[in-house]
């Protein structure tokens, strides 16, 4: 190529193979380490380095011919600069060999290349053989992918010519090109965008002595490395034609002939670079950094690996190294690392606040040491933090923030060195919950009494500004209020906490900032409506009926001066209301649909206010709302919750209490209490009992009787009711002018609906009532239980009463006038069956409520005698009848199978006997029903009797009359006496004892002579 073409050809010089670099090819010409070599010019030979005068040339001899300047920077040309110590490290590359490891050789290898292929033109790649000769022929081209070959001996024809279409490291024993060859070039001799790298690694006699032969007059672009020789020939012609190689030449032995040029185009460069090289981070967090190997165009060289060092040059106590995100960050500002495959990484962190100033260097056998950049990492606060965070705020309720400037979540440390008055700015509200915009809020917060945007100063002790702020908001729901640090432009310097650095205007492109969470919540609900006032509760105004339905309203408000503070307010203290609540003003965030979800409801016990150890009551009809249920009204200080046909089932006064079915953004909501009262009975009810003293088992007619003056068990339990009849438990309680007092009475009835007759009270034997007391359920009741309960004779026998209707009534109301439900006049559940007391002198008629009925007997107990005249030795009976009066007469009371007689309390009383041997005297016995003698029988459908053995007739004639007592006033066994059987046998009174005579044997009268006598007629004249 004419030298004319030389300037412009440089114009188009580009660098070279990715395996070229200044390690090996730091000049046009150089010779490896440790070894004798020699640069020999032979004739007009010359070494140009392009634009650079004072390059280096270095062999350990050197042969200059025909005393010409032999190296040049394109405009001088000058002596070269021998440089015996200017070397390159020994790759240390043997001859290629079939035994070579990591190479994939045929068996045969090297394999000749096939010598009839059908054209000169010649394609090989990867996958192809490792040929042991390639020859290309005259005119023939060689195409070669991009990659690695090994090829034992290249040689090329004249005008023969190697194209690749990438880059390419070729690795022969010897290369070889005949005149006029071309090599890596394009058809004007100028090289192409691929690089070029031949490894030359022994020798061989086809190279006629040169590892390295380029003919004369050729073109070839590459870096060539011989551990041999290389020799460049000269021109065929003595015009301007020559040999030229672009690149650079690295071997033993280096000849250049007449018109031979070697133009050094420096190869790719080796570069450690960071990426990125400015980062900013928090000191909790790590900045990664890639250290990556790569050509001057910055790609990645996978194929280089070494040592990698990284330095921290400043903050060497604080700063350190990481090889994983998460991993140990090792002592100490240097870490080493292996890089492998051309990039690693590894993780910076510094725990102090400022920019750390890092490098790095690299050393492999391909790159020697390379040394990064500088980068620059800065490490800030990680902002601001508010405490308590989030703030949890009482709607209306003044609350102080305290600021501290942190490292970042890693270390809640406040940072000691950020000291001293810091401007700071106030943005205007966010709203989460609801997500209003700023603009349609209906309350917006304050801080330091100023509502929106504002810039305050703040004073920082050791990174701690303690209540710095003060906040209040009137309403609820989740918001933030972003606060950030405003710094002059010249806050900077390395030992300074708030170190920054600065745009290009001069103002700081960092600030520390933070935002404030604020979770609020109304204070508590106000109980609304058409209630009683708290001097009407107070006084014991009467306010509705216990258990009557009423119904409250509940309202949201705010938080005032003087209002719960501290633990009572933060714990969920009951806030005693007053009817001015109501008037507070609200928190209309609370209804909104997407504010926070609440269920507003009312707590299910009436705590009693009064009377004083009362018990509590329960609320019935709640019907819990969401926060959204409210009434809809337009002016939001008259939206409520209505809670409507609530009722409380006890009497007195009670605190009703607003409340939330759970917490409101981790927040209790104070209950409110608002006492309501009077609560008052809605009327009273009984329940009573008589216990017949003949039980219906013991009745032939099945349902049960009592005689006069026997005894029988009674009770009777009054209640104070609510109005779904419920017994009340603080009646009681009340004071005396607010209890009712009750007397009870017997009726014999005229008429019924109501009950209407005849007062038989007077003759009622019964305990006394008890005063007002909690019964064992807890249940306010008056009340009468009496096991020995009489209905006394009257002065005559009496027909049947059937029945009496015993009843209790109010004989002093109470403050309310509470009474009984009548059934008369109201046929409702728990209504009472009314018995009337008549007039008395000056008592009044009185209405009561029926507790029991009975049916009473007046009964006797009657014996019967027997004469026997004949046969004085037969066996009698006596018969023993229980008797009832009917109105007119007495008859037997065939359905009594319950009273008893005995031969316990039977009395013999002798009138006449032959024998004064009580052993040889009549006996009187009882038997049952299998002829066993018993000493006790009950009567049988109202009969029984004795049986009676007749004297002992030894011979003589043994007369005998007696009379037989039942003395019912003594008891038989542990049963009660049966006094009520007495009559008036004798006189007037109905206490004497039955009796009755039994006659053996005839007498005729008081002369002793004996006659026949009638039935029934007795020897005593009866």
């Amino acid at each position: 190529m004419k030298r004319a073409f030389l300037c412009l050809l440089l114009l188009h010089v580009i660098p070279m193979s990715v395996w070229a670099n200044q390690l090996y090819f730091p000049g046009p010409a150089q010779s490896v380490v440790n070894t004798s070599s020699k640069l020999d010019m032979t004739g007009y030979g010359q070494l140009i380095y392009p634009g650079k005068r004072d390059f280096e040339v270095g062999f350990s001899e050197f042969q200059w011919r025909w005393g010409f300047l032999h190296c040049s920077d394109l405009t001088d040309s000058f002596e070269c600069n021998e440089a015996p110590g200017f070397r390159v490290p020994d790759p240390n590359l043997p001859p290629l060999s079939g035994e070579l490891d990591n190479i994939s050789l045929p068996d045969d290898w090297p394999q000749p290349w096939p010598g009839d292929w059908p054209s000169n033109t010649y394609y090989v790649s990867q996958s192809d053989p490792s040929f042991k000769i390639v020859r290309i022929p005259q005119n023939g081209v060689l195409y070669l992918e991009s990659g690695t070959y090994y090829f034992g001996h290249v040689e090329l024809g004249q005008y023969a010519r190697i194209h690749i279409s990438g880059d390419v490291e070729l690795h022969v024993n010897s290369f070889k090109t005949a005149n006029n060859a071309k090599v890596n070039v394009d058809d004007n001799g100028l090289p192409t965008d691929h690089k070029l790298v031949i490894w030359s690694r022994g020798t061989d006699a086809s190279a006629a002595g040169y590892a390295v032969q380029l003919g004369a007059d050729s073109d070839t672009s590459a870096f060539i490395y011989s551990s041999d020789t290389v020799k460049l020939a000269g021109s065929l012609s003595a015009g301007d034609d020559i040999t030229r190689l672009w690149g650079g030449v690295t071997a033993k032995l280096l000849s250049m002939a007449d018109q031979s040029e070697i133009v050094y185009t420096e190869p790719d460069s080796y570069e450690l670079r960071l990426s990125p090289t400015q980062s900013q981070s928090d000191t909790c967090s790590r900045i990664p950094i890639t250290f990556n190997v790569t050509n001057d165009k910055g790609e990645v060289l996978r194929n280089i690996s070494g040592d990698l060092t990284a330095k921290a040059l400043n903050f060497r106590d604080t700063a350190c190294w990481a090889t994983s995100e998460n991993g140990v960050c090792s002592n100490g500002p240097d870490k080493t690392v292996v890089l492998r495959s051309g990039s690693t990484r590894l993780w910076l962190q510094n725990k102090a606040i400022g920019t750390v100033n890092a490098e790095a260097t690299f050393t492999s056998n391909e790159t020697g040491e390379l040394k990064s950049e500088q980068g620059n990492y800065t490490f800030t606060a990680g902002g601001f933090r508010f405490s308590p965070s989030p703030l949890k705020m009482v709607a209306g309720k003044p609350e102080k923030l305290t600021i501290e400037a942190i490292y970042g979540d890693c270390d809640p440390t406040p940072i000691p060195e950020y000291e001293g008055r810091k401007q700071l700015s106030v943005g205007n509200a966010s709203y989460q919950q609801p997500n209003y915009t700023s603009t349609g809020a209906p309350h917006k917060p304050s801080v330091n009494g100023t509502v929106g945007e504002q810039t305050i100063e703040v004073e920082f002790s050791k990174g701690v500004a303690t209540d710095a702020l003060t906040l209040n908001y009137s309403d609820a729901g989740v918001l933030s209020i972003p606060i950030s640090e405003v710094q002059s432009a010249n806050a900077a310097g390395s030992d300074s906490a708030t170190e920054v650095e600065e745009d290009s205007n001069g103002v700081e492109s960092r600030q520390l900032n933070g935002d404030v969470s604020l979770h609020a919540r109304p204070y508590t609900f106000a109980v609304c409506g058409s209630l009683p006032s708290l001097s009407d509760v107070s006084n014991q105004k009467a306010f509705i009926k216990a258990g009557d339905p009423f119904t409250v309203t509940l309202k949201p408000v705010v938080w005032q001066s003087g209002d719960l503070t501290g633990a009572a307010l933060t714990n969920g203290s009951v806030v005693s209301l007053k009817p001015n609540f109501c008037n507070r003003s609200p928190t209309p965030s609370f209804w909104h649909q997407k504010a926070p979800d609440a269920t507003v409801t009312l707590d299910e016990t009436a705590y009693v206010v009064t009377p004083v150890d009362g018990s509590n009551a329960a609320i019935t009809g709640i019907v819990p709302l969401t926060h959204t249920e409210t009434n809809n009204a337009g002016d939001v200080n008259n939206v409520r919750y209505r809670f409507a046909d609530i009722s409380v089932d006890e009497v007195g006064a009670f605190g009703v209490r607003s409340k939330l079915a759970a917490n409101y953004l981790d927040m209790t909501v104070n209950p409110g209490e608002r006492p309501l009262g009077r609560l008052y009975p809605s009327h009273f009810s009984v329940s009573g009992s008589l216990t017949s003293a003949i039980t219906a088992s013991e009745d032939s007619g099945g349902d049960g009787f009592t005689y006069l003056n026997q005894p029988f068990d009674g009770q009777y339990t009054i209640y104070a009711m609510t109005a779904n009849n419920r017994a009340v438990k603080n009646y009681h309680l009340l004071g005396d002018a607010y209890k009712a007092e009750f007397e009870d009475w017997v009726i014999n009835p005229t008429s019924t609906n109501p009950v209407v007759g005849q007062d038989l009270s007077e003759r009622w034997v019964r305990a006394g009532k008890t005063g007002w007391k909690a019964g064992s359920d807890g249940t306010s009741q008056l009340s009468l239980n009496s096991e020995r309960m009489i209905l006394e004779k009257g002065n005559a026998p009496e027909r049947p009463f059937d029945p009496l209707h015993f009843a209790v009534g109010v004989i002093k109301d109470d403050i309310d006038n509470t009474g009984f439900i009548y059934c008369d006049v109201q046929n409702v559940a728990g209504c009472e069956t009314k018995v009337v007391r008549p007039v008395s002198g000056d008592r009044p008629s009185i209405d009561g409520a029926e507790f029991s009925s009975g049916e009473f007997m007046f009964g006797r107990m009657r014996m019967e005698g027997f004469t026997e005249t004949q046969d004085l030795s037969r066996e009698q009976k006596m018969p023993v009848v229980v008797e009832v009066f009917n109105g007119q007469r007495f008859f037997t009371n065939t359905r009594d199978n319950a009273s008893e007689i005995s031969t316990d309390i039977g009395e013999k009383e002798v009138l006449f006997s032959s024998t004064s041997e009580e052993a040889n005297r009549a006996q009187i016995f009882l038997r049952d029903s299998a002829n066993h003698t018993i000493t006790k029988k009950t009567v049988e459908n109202g009969r029984s009797e004795f049986v009676v053995k007749a004297p002992v007739q030894n011979g003589n004639l043994n007369r005998e009359q007696f009379r037989y007592w039942q003395r019912l006033d003594r008891a038989i066994g542990s049963a009660a006496p049966q006094a009520w059987l007495q009559h008036n046998w004798q006189g007037t009174q109905f206490d004497d004892d039955p009796s009755a005579i039994g006659t053996f044997g005839f007498y005729r009268g008081s002369d002793r002579v004996i006659y026949k006598g009638e039935k029934n007629i007795t020897l005593t004249g009866e």
